[in-house]
């Protein structure tokens, strides 16, 4: 089934930031249902999870489901990975990720920098060779969340590891995930995400529809929740390296949001405030809600 406006219990739309803590990765038809409270019609389809691209490769959808802290609202935070290694067709480069979720871009895996290959021991050297491999497309996206997800990991240290087994991902098996958000007491290593709501707006011939969404280009930890509210009211981002980093990241006019958006706290969804929404049709950051 596909969720428009008007079709979803949450019929309002926002935009804006706001912190998000992870309730739900990946659920049943029965277990959205009951989530969003809506009642389930007796021909509603499994959700499928794993297809292909449009090359044949083996897609995988995570779906993260995620409440406001502030209003209870609830929304989705989607990421596709796909089976096929990322590679820049503008430069010809690889991208790599590491044990500790980060990412980089090389020719080759021996040209990748020390910081990125090495990890630092108890004496903060830098002694430690950290596992590598070339990235599947999309997955250090992935990576990025759960940094900021997994916020009581100490990323210092190259004991931590966050990769995740692709060939189990890739046959829909998503419990090394499951299993992080279920942990409880000293084991629970998450907290709360900093989020950028957006919507998709898309013309068609049968009218304009819209569509909640969730940017995946950029993400904080909790913990910086407060310096957002404090950069939005005083236009402070750049005080910050951090806020700076993040602030740009999603006002990129190449490769950021591409989404109806606002740098501002979370805020119901005003069209007459998006030009793009009224006089065109907008390039869609992220994959189309599907369900």
């Amino acid at each position: 089934m596909k969720l428009e406006k008007g079709e979803s219990q949450q019929k309002k739309l926002f935009v804006g930031l706001f912190l998000g803590e992870v309730e739900m990765v990946n659920p049943t038809k029965e277990q959205l249902s009951k989530y969003l409270g809506y009642e389930l019609k007796e021909d509603a389809k499994d959700i499928e999870y794993v297809g292909e691209d449009k090359d044949g490769n083996t897609r995988v959808n995570l779906s993260f489901w995620v409440k406001d802290k502030m209003s209870s609202n609830k929304f989705n935070v989607r990421f596709s990975i796909t089976d096929k290694k990322m590679k820049s067709e503008k430069s010809g480069k690889s991208q790599y990720v590491n044990q500790l979720g980060m990412s980089s871009w090389a020719d080759e895996k021996k040209n990748l920098q020390q910081w990125f290959t090495m990890g630092k021991d108890k004496d903060k050297n830098p002694t430690i060779d950290l596992q590598v491999r070339q990235a599947m497309q999309g997955e250090a996206d992935l990576y990025d969340f759960m940094r900021c997800w997994i916020s009581k990991v100490n990323w210092f240290s190259a004991t931590a590891d966050v990769l995740v087994d692709t060939k189990k991902l890739f046959r829909g098996n998503v419990d090394e995930i499951r299993n992080i958000l279920t942990a409880t007491g000293d084991d629970n290593l998450t907290g709360p995400v900093v989020l950028g709501a957006t919507v998709y707006i898309k013309d068609g011939d049968d009218g304009k529809k819209m569509y909640q969404n969730v940017t995946t280009k950029a993400f904080l930890p909790g913990s910086k929740m407060s310096a957002v509210r404090l950069a939005v009211t005083n236009d402070s981002w750049d005080s910050d390296k951090a806020l700076k980093r993040f602030k740009d990241t999603l006002l990129d006019p190449e490769y950021g949001v591409k989404d109806a958006f606002k740098l501002t706290l979370l805020e119901e969804f005003n069209e007459n405030d998006h030009q793009q929404a009224t006089d065109s049709v907008l390039k869609h950051s992220d994959s189309e809600m599907d369900y």
